[in-house]
């Protein structure tokens, strides 16, 4: 367990109270939202947690604690290095250093750490690889600068996460992003959130109900800002005890942009729970379509594809053969020679899985699929760059299925080690889809 604890926490600069008496106890893995308006002191909670922000120094004062795992990060226990390592800080606007993309995560590594310069190496390329810059870049020689928005706060990320930090502590880290982009860093969330303490500074709501695991809303008052309601972000989202957080929420939830308009003849609802009465849903699923991409399209792929079709009839209670509101999974393959069916050992392992086989014929990828669907997964890396080679619009919309490791075909031809694989497909398919929604609470 790792423990983020603030007791009595006061911080003001001047005569400026910025923080007054903040009590807030988080845990983790997990993800925590901190939510609040604009200048309220999120960020400078943060800062200040990381000694960003010193006491004493340029007009700031604090007083009481911030305990990390139990001890104090203020006390002699903790030089600014040592809470570095533990402590990861991810800013609004990412800071690159001169140099390549790899020096910059070279570059923490060997200031934070006394490793030799193979390892900081192995370290820098890790990072590099869990946030998709390592098959995204022609090089990891080319220079930070030349980065994209979306490029450059994933560096951050990798700089950050390279030295296996407990907690990460990211300020609003999508707020200057385009939607693809934003969906590519949240999904660094969620799989980071696995091992790690996630604090997110946040004034959108909806990011929030995709990301948080926790919440807590700060609001300021006259003596400077307070936590004013806390709890398991399902419960404090949905219903909220405090006014002042009944209005932010609800405020926020309507300053999102409205969908654009459709033939109400012809289109699915968008709220999967009126489109599918009974469904444990009130939200919406966040992507539409999705396209699980391997080689020659007669295994994984048609496997995935059936298994997210299945899964989401589950998840929504709908009829076996019931149309899905607004959802489509696609299967397709980067060396298809012919049509061919579904392989022998694929339609095994889903009649082991419990899933009905649908017909299937091998289906080449093309740019028109790439523009149609929402997000493509691809089996392994090598599949991720030869798409982006072939289709460099596919780069915003893809990610490898299990962002830890490829998912190879089994070496060998028996069902049964085919099954294996299967069983793994099944279960990240219903990691992405479960990471997707926002389950309630149980009454």
């Amino acid at each position: 367990m790792i423990t983020l604890s603030y007791r009595n926490f006061r911080l003001s600069v001047g005569k400026t109270q910025i923080l007054d008496g903040i009590d807030l106890d988080l845990l983790g893995p997990g993800v925590v939202a901190l939510l609040g308006p604009s200048g309220v002191g999120k960020s400078s909670l943060l800062r200040a947690t990381q000694r960003l922000i010193e006491h004493g120094r340029d007009g700031w004062n604090r007083s009481g604690d911030v305990l990390f795992n139990g001890q104090t990060v203020f006390g002699s226990s903790f030089s600014k290095q040592q809470l570095a390592r533990r402590i990861g800080f991810i800013h609004q606007k990412p800071r690159m250093l001169a140099g390549s993309v790899l020096a910059n995560v070279e570059f923490a590594l060997k200031h934070a750490t006394t490793l030799k310069r193979s390892a900081i190496r192995r370290l820098a390329e890790e990072a590099l690889e869990q946030v998709g810059l390592t098959w995204e870049l022609a090089s990891l020689d080319l220079a930070a600068w030349k980065l994209s928005g979306g490029q450059a706060q994933r560096l951050a990320i990798a700089r950050a996460i390279a030295l296996q930090p407990d907690v990460l502590l990211m300020d609003e880290p999508t707020s200057a992003l385009d939607p693809l982009k934003r969906q590519q860093v949240e999904e660094i969330i969620r799989v980071q959130a696995r091992a790690r303490l996630i604090v997110i500074v946040t004034h959108e709501v909806h990011l929030a109900e995709r990301l948080a695991d926790f919440a807590a809303f700060m609001f300021r008052q006259r003596g400077g800002a307070r936590i004013f309601e806390v709890g398991p972000a399902a419960k404090v989202l949905r219903d909220p005890a405090e006014v002042a957080v009944q209005e932010f929420v609800r405020t926020g939830r309507a300053g999102r942009e409205p969908a654009p308009e459709s033939d109400p003849a012809t289109s699915a609802p968008d709220d999967l729970e009126t489109a599918a009465p009974g469904s444990p849903f009130g939200l919406r699923l966040l992507q539409r379509v999705y396209l699980f991409v391997c080689g020659e399209n007669t295994s994984r792929s048609p496997v995935a594809q059936a298994i997210c079709n299945s899964e989401v009839s589950r998840l929504l209670k709908l009829p076996p053969d019931g149309a899905q509101p607004k959802f489509e999974a696609l299967s397709a393959g980067l060396s298809v020679s012919a049509i061919r069916p579904m392989s022998a050992k694929a339609i095994s392992a889903l009649n082991e899985l419990g899933c009905m086989p649908h017909r299937h014929a091998s289906r080449q990828i093309t740019q028109e699929l790439v523009d149609r669907v929402d997000a493509i997964y691809c089996m392994t890396d090598e599949q991720c760059r030869e798409l982006t080679r072939l289709f460099p619009a596919a780069t915003w919309k893809l990610q490898r299925l299990d962002p830890l490791g490829n998912v190879e075909d089994s070496p060998i031809s028996d069902s049964a080690d085919f099954l294996r694989v299967a069983t793994r497909i099944r279960d990240l398919v219903r990691w992405r889809l479960e990471s997707q929604f926002r389950f309630p609470l149980a009454d």
